[in-house]
């Protein structure tokens, strides 16, 4: 079955790319704790474990959180906790849901706003402006139909009805 470009069995898929994910990050973290051996300070050690373990787990997840189960949202938290109590990470980092959520708005915002945005053109038209006194929302487009459970997990349906309710 093919829906918005993607199958069913592409679903499958995002676990295998979290479970490679979670294993290069491993490797990394053996690399960063080499490096603490070696006598790197502990502000540089996290600095390297943000700008390659974080980076690693939240590269593109904008298009595969959504398709992810809750196993594999685990995965990732995990990978964040074990840095955290290892000293790799800075004790208030945030979350993988809050870490992806931030990036999710942040890109979305900038999509919003650039009329030349590569994918400006995937966004709704803007709504008819009608005034019912109800609670405000992050955008002004126009809300799509939520189909099936495959279309809720799409990045712009995810931040289309954020925060709508």
């Amino acid at each position: 079955m093919k829906m918005l470009g993607v199958t069913i069995s592409d679903k499958l898929s995002v676990s295998d790319h979290v479970q490679n994910t979670v294993s290069s990050c491993a490797q990394s973290v053996h690399a960063l704790r080499t490096l603490r051996a070696h006598g790197m300070s502990q502000e540089d050690i996290q600095t390297v474990s943000r700008c390659v373990v974080v980076t690693k787990l939240t590269y593109a997840a904008n298009a595969w959180w959504g398709f992810g189960t809750a196993a594999d949202g685990q995965r990732v938290e995990a990978v964040l906790r074990r840095g955290e109590h290892s000293g790799l990470c800075r004790s208030d980092i945030l979350t993988a849901a809050e870490l992806i959520e931030d990036l999710d708005d942040d890109l979305f915002q900038r999509i919003l706003r650039d009329k030349n945005h590569l994918l400006h053109a995937l966004i709704p038209d803007r709504r008819r402006s009608l005034d019912y006194g109800l609670r405000p929302c992050s955008h002004d487009r126009e809300l799509v139909p939520k189909a099936s459970s495959l279309i809720e997990s799409n990045f712009f349906i995810r931040q289309l009805y954020k925060d709508c309710y």
